[in-house]
């Protein structure tokens, strides 16, 4: 019975260290992270679904920052969208 709860608990901790990869970009204008989050949170939410992955901003009062948990592939998919996106906004 031990060896299947730590085969189990292996198991769990594998999976949710494969959910919590973690990327922070702190290369960011700071006129370009309200875009990012949009009115109330709406961009962020949708980036949030479409790329299932959780963005967290950095508070007023600390340096900018995004940080971005999920799945490898999913969290490099959307830092490379965000940095798509601010390389169109510079170029502009």
């Amino acid at each position: 019975c031990l060896e299947t709860a730590k085969q189990e608990l292996a198991k769990k901790l594998n999976d949710y260290e494969l959910h919590n990869f973690t990327v922070e970009l702190t290369d960011i204008k700071p006129e370009l992270i309200p875009q990012l989050r949009g009115r109330n949170g709406t961009e962020a939410s949708r980036l949030e679904k479409k790329f299932d992955v959780r963005i967290e901003f950095s508070r007023k009062g600390e340096p900018d920052k995004i940080v971005i948990k999920g799945l490898q592939k999913n969290v490099q998919d959307l830092e490379s969208f965000i940095r798509k996106k601010i390389q169109d906004e510079e170029s502009k």
